[in-house]
Formats: C-alpha cells, sequence, structure tokens
C-alpha cells in the first residue's frame, strides 16, 4: 500500500513489519460487501500497517470460495495462543463472512493443531459465527469460556425509521442560532483524492481545539495513529465504503464525523466540534442531519456509535453485547490454559468494578 501524503505527513512512521500477508482483495472484498466495513481486508492491513502484529489471516472456503476469514495473530508466551487484533481503535471484530458449525469445527482444528488456545476479542454476541464456534467447540469437547466483560456496541437502528428526536426542539433552535452568524453548509466525502486530503488535514486540526486535545489523545499526537487512520480513510475510499461528514459555518468546519459506511453500517470512529460554538451543539446537529440524509437514502440500517458513553447511550437505541471468547485445545496444556485464563478473567474483572 503506498503511503498516503497528507500536509501532516512528517509525523507518519513507516509502516511496521511485518504487514499483513497478501489475500486476493477481490475475492475477499466480495465475501464482505454485505457487511460493516470492520470485516473489510483494508481495516485488517491499515491496523497491521500502523499499530504492527505479525497478522495471518486464516480463510475458510466452501466449494472452493471464499466464505469466512479470520485475521489472528500468534502469541508464543506460557501458552501458545492465537489472538484477534485489538487496540483501542476496534469498536467491536466481526468474523470476516460466516462461518457454519461444520466450518467452525474445521477452523478450529486447524488453530489447534500447533496452540493450545484461541481468543476472540469483542466479538458480537449474537452473530452467527459466534454461535458456529461455540457449538463447534461444544461438538469437539474443548474447553470454552465465553466472558462477557467487553464494552458494548451502541447502535441507532434505523431501518426506514425517523432518527431519534429526543433533542429535537433544542437542536432546530441552536440551528437557528448559528444560521446568524453564517450558512449551514452539511457536506460528505466519500472518494480518494485532493479533497479528501485536505478534509482529513483540517478534520484532524479541528480535533486538537476540541475535548481530546486538551486532555485526550488526539489523531495528530501520535503519528501511528494518524498513519492508520490516513489510510484507511484513503483505502475504504477507493472502494466507496468511507465517509468524511462535515458541518461548516460560512465555510468554516465546525464539526466533523469520520465514519466508515457499507453494509447498511455506519461506524462513527472519530468525531470533534469546535469548541468554540460549544453551546449551539454543533456536533449533535451534525449528527441530527447525517441520520435524516442516510435515512432518507435508505442506504443505512444501523448506525454503530462504538463503545458505550452517558452521551452515546443517549442516543442509543440499544447496546449490542460483545464477548471475548476463548476456546482451548483438549490437552493437559489446553486444559492449563483455560484455567489460567479463567484466573485472569476474574481478577480482571474484580479491578474493573
Amino acid at each position: 500500500m503506498q503511503a498516503i501524503r497528507t500536509p501532516t505527513a512528517e509525523r507518519v512512521p513507516p509502516a511496521m513489519p511485518p504487514p499483513v500477508e497478501l489475500v486476493d482483495d477481490a475475492a475477499w472484498n466480495r465475501m464482505t460487501s454485505d457487511q460493516s466495513p470492520l470485516a473489510d481486508v483494508e481495516w485488517i492491513r491499515c491496523h497491521a500497517n500502523a499499530f504492527g502484529g505479525a497478522v495471518q489471516l486464516h480463510r475458510v472456503r466452501r466449494d472452493g470460495r471464499l466464505v469466512a476469514g479470520v485475521p489472528l495473530i500468534r502469541d508464543d508466551g506460557f501458552s501458545r495462543v492465537w489472538v484477534t487484533q485489538d487496540s483501542e481503535h476496534c469498536p467491536y471484530r466481526p468474523i470476516s463472512g460466516e462461518l457454519t458449525r461444520e466450518e467452525a469445527r474445521e477452523l478450529l482444528d486447524h488453530l489447534l493443531a500447533d496452540a493450545e488456545g484461541v481468543v476472540l476479542r469483542r466479538l458480537p454476541v449474537a452473530s452467527p459465527s459466534c454461535d458456529a464456534l461455540r457449538a463447534a467447540a461444544a461438538d469437539l469437547g474443548l474447553p470454552i469460556a465465553l466472558v462477557h466483560g467487553e464494552p458494548g456496541d451502541a447502535r441507532i437502528a434505523l431501518d426506514g425509521r425517523p432518527p431519534p428526536r429526543r433533542f429535537a426542539k433544542d437542536l432546530d433552535r441552536q440551528r437557528l442560532l448559528l444560521e446568524r452568524h453564517g450558512a449551514l453548509e452539511l457536506a460528505v466525502v466519500t472518494s480518494p483524492g485532493v479533497e479528501l486530503v485536505s478534509s482529513l488535514d483540517e478534520a484532524f486540526e479541528l480535533e486538537t481545539l476540541g475535548w481530546e486535545g486538551r486532555g485526550g489523545a488526539p489523531i495528530c499526537a501520535d503519528g501511528s495513529t494518524l498513519r492508520f487512520y490516513a489510510e484507511l480513510a484513503h483505502a475504504l475510499a477507493a472502494r466507496g465504503r468511507f465517509a468524511l461528514y462535515t458541518l461548516r459555518l460560512g465555510g468554516k468546519l465546525i464539526a466533523f464525523e469520520y465514519t466508515l459506511r457499507g453494509g447498511g453500517h455506519i461506524e462513527l470512529l472519530k468525531y470533534s466540534f469546535d469548541p468554540a460554538y460549544a453551546s449551539h451543539s454543533p456536533g449533535q446537529l451534525l449528527r441530527i442531519l447525517i441520520l435524516e440524509r442516510e435515512t432518507a437514502l435508505g442506504r443505512v440500517h444501523a448506525y454503530h456509535l462504538g463503545r458505550p458513553s452517558p452521551w452515546k447511550q443517549r442516543w442509543a437505541t440499544d447496546v449490542a453485547p460483545l464477548c471475548t471468547l476463548r476456546i482451548y485445545a483438549a490437552t493437559p496444556r489446553g486444559r492449563a490454559a483455560h484455567i489460567i485464563g479463567s484466573v485472569r478473567s476474574r481478577v480482571n474483572a474484580a479491578l474493573a468494578r
């Protein structure tokens, strides 16, 4: 993948070796076209390029056709385990494609042939692949642990319904107040090119003015994070699976949402607004405008806000549960790894409480 040249390119470090192995992107893209872009090979590759990890793509074929894939990193510590890619930037980790029960058994046989365990983090509990893996583990008599300690996935269900209007009266008033200072313009950038480069740079700079810049971790503050979000935007924009929504006042950017969009999903990954206009709620106003636009177009059934927080739960229609699924080999070392993993999970849960 070519480096993305942006005005902040000097802060982007070189990709961390080794990159994810090459795959037939066309076959993978066909497999995940109806899924969230979080299942796309571009997400997997950009994450590996930015944050490292010897990611291996374990693929499942049915009658010679690619039907599922699981990106995993080998951890050869005390116990040899396969673990999913994970970082604070992963809202959840869907299995790419979809596994049947029989295919899940074959995958587990393959993964546990030379390892003691498989650890799948931030996996949607209510997903066919999660059900298939749990059933396959039971069929094979493998020790299994399903840990529900993961933060969930806050979502707004659309499905043709109007977006939430809990704040409608106040936001309508704030919109009128903002329009006294200039024309409000909602725009969306979805294609790679000069406009996306300049819009991303402008959005990342705006983020440094808000709460992320004051006490959080803005994208521009870390070269690897900047590489990830810049490359991901261009890679998925090339497939029509990215959208940068912006709200401008008199031509000035006052709010943005960096999202992935595809398969009926919008994934909100980053957002910010100009604190100078905080009293007029530009971020919330932008979100309402986005939801109204996408509902009218009818292409989106779920708007994912990510890990729950008080403001997200005010918007969300539900919070989908996530889990860590741990499956171990039916060997002495595998059973020992199961016990150790269970103890660690209990300790971590107690510390979290």
